[in-house]
């Protein structure tokens, strides 16, 4: 367990009430057409009682479309009737914002014509507004992809922005989204960067206002979150540095025994073993060698002595991720 001296205060971060983006202090993620999580329905189910403006009783123009996603763009087509103006915006309770540039774009069309407004990412809270030229106050709007499956795929995450606030024993990742949706988060750990990321029980991320935080945890570049929502799912790895990891081991020889040298910021018990090779840790060859220090001052250093097996063999080093029940293995060839 940290000391609370070791603990730093999250960087702050306030919502402008005149224009919604973010102010972070370090780094700055300000996006025009980014929105705070802190805007979001906290029912999950609130996103659904938004208003469906196509259906109201106040007439605006009448419109068809169609979507181009070769182009990745929306054709609109205005039946015969006077100028029209279109645009795309993102729907965010009573108020449709604005895209980001260069798709903050609302064109003029003549009746009995149509038009082609580009989109950057197809996502849910997407809606089509028209409006007549002489009567701007009366408009008429659809969001028709609130229930399409593909508006909660790769272009929902890709049009997400994370920012990795991670240190000490504290897994932080902030989010700017521009749908108002309320996304789930856990850990899971990855073996490499081409295998899934395996979820890890009992370690669901606490949320404040677009912030995740797992407390008590062993910062390590194959642990990383999974944000999730509905079918659809996405693993961000914190962009940690040798210097954040929160331990280290390095080994020696001497006589007929191996020793592992330990460095931790953070009082802890290391276990380690010997495996064969290719088969990984369910080929644990025992008996698992441990040593722990619960008390005294940090960083410790502890050294874990083990006898030489036969040539040919990997030793398996683990550390307790510290309020999980899995304990992750790095192997160490020998």
């Amino acid at each position: 367990m940290p000391a609370p001296a070791q603990r730093k205060p999250l960087p702050s971060r306030r919502l402008s009430e005149k224009s919604h983006h973010i102010s972070i202090p370090s780094p700055d993620i300000s996006h025009k057409g980014l929105r705070s999580k802190r805007t979001q329905p906290s029912d999950p189910e609130a996103w659904e009682s938004l208003p469906r403006l196509d259906s109201q009783r106040h007439a605006g123009p009448e419109f068809s479309f169609d979507l181009l996603p070769e182009a990745r763009a929306i054709r609109v087509n205005i039946p015969s009737g006077p100028e029209v103006s279109v645009r795309l915006c993102h729907q965010w309770a009573l108020e449709c914002e604005e895209l980001s540039s260069p798709y903050d774009v609302q064109k003029i069309v003549s009746g009995g014509h149509t038009v082609e407004l580009p989109y950057e990412f197809l996502l849910p809270c997407l809606c089509i507004e028209a409006s007549y030229l002489q009567e701007d106050t009366v408009r008429r709007k659809k969001c028709p992809f609130q229930s399409w499956p593909e508006a909660y795929g790769s272009d929902f995450w890709k049009s997400v922005h994370f920012t990795d606030y991670s240190q000490h024993t504290q897994m932080v990742m902030a989010l700017t989204l521009r749908c108002p949706l309320k996304l789930e988060a856990a850990l899971c750990q990855r073996q490499d960067c081409h295998t899934l990321c395996k979820d890890l029980p009992n370690a669901t991320a606490r949320e404040s206002d677009g912030w995740y935080v797992l407390e008590k945890v062993d910062l390590h570049p194959q642990l990383c979150f999974k944000f999730s929502f509905g079918n659809s799912s996405h693993v961000e790895c914190p962009h940690q540095t040798g210097s954040l990891t929160s331990w280290n081991v390095s080994m020696d020889t001497q006589a007929q025994q191996l020793i592992l040298h330990f460095s931790s910021r953070m009082h802890a018990t290391f276990s380690a073993a010997w495996s064969r090779p290719g088969l990984g840790q369910d080929t644990l060859v025992p008996p698992v060698y441990t040593v722990s220090q619960a008390r005294g001052s940090s960083p410790v250093t502890l050294d874990l002595i083990i006898p030489f097996l036969r040539p040919g063999r990997c030793v398996l080093v683990r550390k307790p991720t510290l309020t999980l029940h899995t304990e992750p293995w790095h192997l160490l060839p020998w």
